[in-house]
């Protein structure tokens, strides 16, 4: 058995929705794959150079902010890396909580960032990302460091 298939053996995933590479750069040691694990509620973190990995998420369903540990997703899909204020963010769709959820590299925390945890059906969008309800989001893409695109598969 090699290395790369334990590692994939003891992950146990389920439904891996999405995956990004981020390469090793200014306050990253190595280069990682991150996985969004949706049907276990979590988001990998694997070290490209060892195969070891972190577990964002404690797996359980919910809307909860805080530590890798502590933090809750119900769903997690796509996922994109931003670089701004020499810290490292990871911005992924949280779908069936209906948000977007800023995962701090560099301090290991999460927090959500757009959304209610409800369901909207607002089409137009231009509130505030506190009250913002979304639907359903699928995947995202980072324009540029302070620019976030996101596809909702809620409201098609």
């Amino acid at each position: 058995e090699t290395r790369e298939e334990r590692t994939a053996r003891e992950q146990h995933m389920r439904y891996p929705g999405k995956l990004i590479c981020v390469e090793k750069q200014a306050g990253l040691d190595h280069n990682m794959i991150l996985v969004s694990d949706t049907a276990n509620n979590r988001v990998l973190v694997i070290n490209e150079e060892t195969m070891t990995f972190e577990r964002i998420g404690n797996g359980k369903i919910g809307l909860v902010d805080g530590n890798y540990g502590e933090a809750q997703f119900h769903h997690p899909h796509g996922l994109c890396h931003v670089f701004r204020e020499n810290q490292h963010f990871i911005y992924l769709c949280d779908s069936k909580n209906h948000a977007i959820r800023e995962i701090n590299l560099t301090t290991k925390e999460v927090l959500t960032v757009i959304g209610t945890g409800e369901k909207g059906f607002d089409k137009e969008g231009n509130k505030s990302p506190e009250t913002q309800r979304l639907s359903s989001p699928w995947d995202i893409v980072a324009v540029n460091r302070d620019t976030l695109i996101f596809a909702m598969a809620g409201t098609h």
